[in-house]
């Protein structure tokens, strides 16, 4: 995945994994890396769990087949459908 996409790699998260809260306490690193990113946008096929405290940072669920979707339109159009 690194060489396909450059700066995918987020390093420095750890220390945010305790003060995120979500239903499932192991899904808390993948919350910690977004914030961690600056992600706008969370990809999980959990939509139901992660949904419940993901506006808190700032970030939105998506569903995979919903982003790619939005990601081949991009591709296509050279337009993000997202509003920034």
């Amino acid at each position: 995945m690194i060489k396909a996409v450059r700066d995918c790699l987020v390093m420095g998260y750890e220390p945010l994994i305790d003060a995120v809260e979500l239903p499932d306490p192991d899904d808390r690193h993948v919350l910690a890396a977004a914030i961690k990113a600056r992600a706008q946008v969370v990809v999980t096929a959990n939509l139901k769990d992660a949904g419940l405290n993901l506006s808190a940072y700032t970030a939105e669920p998506g569903s995979p087949s919903a982003e790619a979707l939005l990601l081949a339109s991009w591709a296509a159009t050279g337009t993000p459908l997202r509003p920034s």
